[in-house]
Formats: structure tokens, sequence, C-alpha cells
């Protein structure tokens, strides 16, 4: 086999299998909001909730995300202005990946058995070797 012809082929490949893989996950999120609205307002009137407080029909993070990708797709921002928020970004997930973590308590881990314990650990292995062979056989350009 030749390899110096196959590599640029799987290069065009990856490019236009992340041009796709880009367009499928903005339509998908773009049809977040209005398959959340349904469901809330499917909820509002299956189910009252008590007092005059109803939450919003769509939550603003969904609406914020919108946003910000009709900002960037339209708009030609500043490199500055993209790497700030690409950090910005960064310490939002930790922030919210450190708060799911408060939220889990060692004693029901403990307490659920064997069985969970194990499917736990087997699937933690799995994800960790699907991304370490994803890294070593895709590597960041």
């Amino acid at each position: 086999m030749r390899w110096h012809r196959l590599w640029p082929a799987l290069a065009r490949c990856r490019r236009a299998a992340l041009a796709v893989a880009v367009t499928v996950k903005l339509a998908r999120v773009l049809l977040l909001a209005p398959v959340v609205a349904g469901v809330g307002i499917y909820m509002r009137r299956k189910h009252s909730v008590r007092g005059d407080k109803n939450p919003p029909l769509v939550p603003l993070f969904i609406i914020g995300f919108l946003a910000t990708m009709l900002v960037r797709t339209t708009m030609d921002l500043p490199e500055v202005f993209i790497d700030g928020a690409s950090t910005v970004q960064t310490l939002l997930l930790s922030a919210a990946m450190f708060a799911l973590g408060l939220g889990v308590h060692l004693r029901s881990i403990f307490t659920s058995g064997i069985k969970a314990l194990l499917l736990g650990l087997v699937a933690t292995l799995i994800i960790a070797a699907v991304a370490a062979s994803g890294t070593v056989l895709f590597p960041p350009a």
C-alpha cells in the first residue's frame, strides 16, 4: 500500500467529516429550543405548579447558546475576543463539572452494590479506551 497517497486522502475525509459533524451538531442544538419549549408547554398544561411562578418555557442557557451561536456565525469577531471566550468557556465548564461532583454522595455510591460499581468501572474504562484510541488515531492538528 502506498501510504504517502493514503494520508492526504484521509486528511481530506477528516475535514469533510468534521464539516458534516459540526453541521449536524448545530442543527441538533438549534432544534433543542423548540423541543424544550414544547415540553415546557405540555408540562404547564398537565402539571400545575404551586404558586404563581412557572419555570421559563426555554431555559436561559439555551437562549444564551442560540444567541452566541448567531453572533459567532454572523459576525467576524476579533481573535482576542474568541480566545477570551474560549477561556471563559473552559472556566464555566470546569465550574459546572465541579458542581456536578458536589452533588455526588459517596455513601450512596458504595451502598448501590457491587454490580453498579462494576458497571461504572467498566463504562469508565471503555470511555477512556475510546478517547485514548481517538487521540492516537486522530491526533490534534
